[in-house]
């Protein structure tokens, strides 16, 4: 890396154990590497150092947000900020805050560490704007960037040519005037044709219709547009109408009350080659997208939200073989037949690694068939990330669960059990608590809980090595012992 004035510490480093902690993806390999070295210069050893004492650190490495840290370890971050693969700012404010006067302001920051910011999720509006263009001029790694709609024109043509990904929307509170003042097309159409590499663009806006089309017209022509993310009613309307083919199109989402549209814009796309597929409507059955799965062969995520699922199709038994994740949120499933069918279908799915049931309801029948799928899922397939958020389990639910975990070998490949909006009492903190004893690096997100902090600290002190953490705002986390 180089920095304004000169070089950083990264290049005094060797350049091979560099290259290799920066593809390192699991915390737990880093430290392993790192603990063989029979050295370890200042960089190094402050990232060793924070990836087994700081928790949030550790948990989105490899883009950590150093706003998250404590004081304690702020130091320490900086100290390893050449070794680090690249970091995300999440809140502006609170960076600024994190920088401690090491740096006069964010622009000053990214003059010095240009390959360092990699992802910055606050949304770019009129109150940030400045600071936005301060760090635009010298973000050579910044790959993604979320702008209003009434800036987006104005905007475009500062954003460094790394950003592979736009995501345009606007917030109509802050409106005075509700109607669409705002032009997409023609801005849309210049950054598209710029560069080689392809591009992503998520559309969360209303559009005039005449601007629906021309965008449409844009979107169905930008050989570089590799993933599209429509939450527009009035831009899904225009692509139907256009009958324009999408071939070029890898990842593909859609936000429409109608299942009927997802499926005619989805007849218009190479299916055999997309790797992401998330389709979010209202009340309609979503059973009739699956027989279109098994056209999928290289579908990695898919994500279905908020319709029904009435039937299953026998087709889907050899569909997606390379899913790794699955998301079904708030999907109501009208039979114990259907959802039978779909988690045998997920038991199948030898790549899986995450999967998502949240919102979803399980009761009666419904438990024993999550529990024979969670069982497969945890101990059969290797799935490290198991969400049943919200899904009113109860006392009978979460000992389902704990039995579960109890009988998972301490090797477990669970990394995050994800239990929130449960009705998980002190009893259920006690029970999750025995039966992840014995497991190693798995958490378990336990939510809100109405006892008080002592009440729920004090149960993980009688399963030796398990900790509760109780994060503001947010809840309690249980942690199996660690490595």
């Amino acid at each position: 890396m180089q920095a304004r004035n000169g070089l950083t510490p990264a290049l005094a480093l060797d350049h091979v154990i560099l290259l290799i902690v920066r593809r390192l993806y699991f915390p737990r390999d880093v430290v392993a590497f790192l603990s063989v070295l029979p050295s370890l210069d200042a960089p190094l050893a402050a990232l060793l150092w924070l990836l087994t004492s700081s928790l949030p650190f550790k948990k989105r490495w490899p883009m950590p947000a150093l706003e998250k840290l404590g004081p304690q370890h702020m130091s320490l971050a900086f100290a390893a900020l050449p070794v680090i693969p690249s970091i995300q700012i999440r809140s502006l404010g609170a960076f600024q805050r994190a920088l401690g006067g090491r740096y006069d302001n964010l622009g000053a920051f990214a003059a010095a560490w240009p390959h360092a910011i990699a992802s910055i999720t606050q949304d770019v509006d009129r109150s940030n704007l400045v600071v936005f263009r301060s760090l635009f001029q010298h973000c050579s790694q910044l790959g993604d960037v979320s702008i209003d709609a009434d800036l987006f024109a104005n905007v475009l043509p500062s954003l460094p040519s790394s950003v592979r990904h736009v995501s345009i929307y606007h917030d109509t509170a802050a409106d005075e005037d509700t109607g669409v003042v705002w032009r997409l097309a023609t801005p849309l159409q210049a950054w598209l044709s710029t560069g080689r590499k392809k591009k992503s663009v998520t559309i969360r806006c209303a559009l005039a219709l005449d601007d629906a089309a021309a965008v449409a017209n844009v979107l169905a022509t930008a050989s570089s547009l590799s993933a599209l993310d429509m939450q527009s009613s009035e831009l899904v309307d225009a692509l139907v109408a256009s009958e324009r083919s999408l071939p070029h199109l890898t990842r593909f989402t859609i936000s429409h009350p109608s299942v009927n549209m997802a499926i005619q814009l989805l007849a218009r796309l190479d299916l055999a080659t997309l790797t992401r597929l998330d389709v979010q409507t209202m009340v309609d059955d979503l059973g009739e997208l699956l027989p279109l799965l098994s056209t999928m062969p290289r579908l990695q995520e898919l994500r279905l939200s908020y319709g029904r699922l009435c039937k299953t199709s026998l087709a889907l038994a050899n569909a997606t073989p390379r899913l790794r994740e699955l998301t079904l949120n708030g999907v109501l499933v009208a039979s114990d037949d259907a959802l039978e069918e779909l988690l045998q279908w997920t038991c199948g799915l030898q790549q899986l690694r995450s999967v998502a049931c949240d919102g979803m309801r399980f009761d009666g029948t419904d438990l024993s068939i999550l529990q024979s799928a969670l069982n497969h899922w945890i101990n059969a397939s290797g799935v490290t990330d198991v969400c049943l958020s919200d899904c009113k389990l109860g006392r009978e639910g979460v000992n389902m669960v704990a039995a579960v975990l109890e009988a998972s070998p301490r090797s477990s490949a669970l990394e995050r059990l994800d239990l929130r909006s449960n009705g998980i009492d002190l009893g259920s903190v006690r029970t999750l608590t025995s039966a992840a004893a014995h497991l190693v690096d798995t958490r378990i997100i336990l939510g809100m809980l109405t006892e008080t902090y002592d009440a729920i600290t004090s149960v993980a002190e009688l399963a030796c090595g398990t900790h509760i953490v109780h994060q503001q705002g947010r809840g309690y986390i249980l942690y199996s012992p660690q490595t």
